[in-house]
């Protein structure tokens, strides 16, 4: 495996808080959500409200950018993404990633996923389909920020 691609797989594991960026009105917004990542690196899930600013924009605008510190003090380490959006309604991944969050995150999302399928709950799963990743990473490759991450 690339040593890279590793290297950030790890980062992204160890986060808990994405910041999202999307468009409003044409405007940049950016919010804080909580994650969790697919072992390839390839898609980042979060829960939100359909009625949350940055839920609806993604109706309008499914394209995003996101950002998630691993080190919150001096060197710099970090990931950087943009991809599209997107509402998660695959019932097999809805299952597989809410227990990725449950794992996580405790039992917080204790019965979410019968809640989801019932039409329970007022939490939605959504995903980015990541198209570009980049790390930064100033302790182990101090001269290579932003590093483009290989994602196949």
């Amino acid at each position: 495996m690339n040593k890279f691609r590793e290297l950030a797989g790890q980062y992204m594991k160890e986060g808990r808080v994405m910041q999202l960026g999307t468009l409003h009105d044409n405007q940049p917004r950016v919010n804080s959500l909580y994650y969790v990542a697919s072992d390839d690196l390839k898609s980042v899930y979060w829960l939100s409200e359909k009625t949350r600013r940055h839920s609806i924009d993604i109706d309008k605008n499914n394209l995003v950018g996101g950002a998630i510190v691993t080190k919150q003090d001096l060197p710099v380490v970090g990931l950087q993404f943009e991809g599209e959006a997107s509402e998660v309604l695959e019932r097999d991944e809805q299952k597989r990633v809410i227990d990725d969050y449950t794992q996580k995150y405790g039992g917080a999302t204790e019965g979410l996923y019968n809640r989801i399928v019932a039409g329970k709950n007022k939490h939605h799963l959504y995903k980015v389909a990541i198209s570009r990743l980049e790390m930064f990473d100033d302790i182990n490759f101090p001269n290579e920020s932003p590093i483009n991450v290989p994602l196949d």
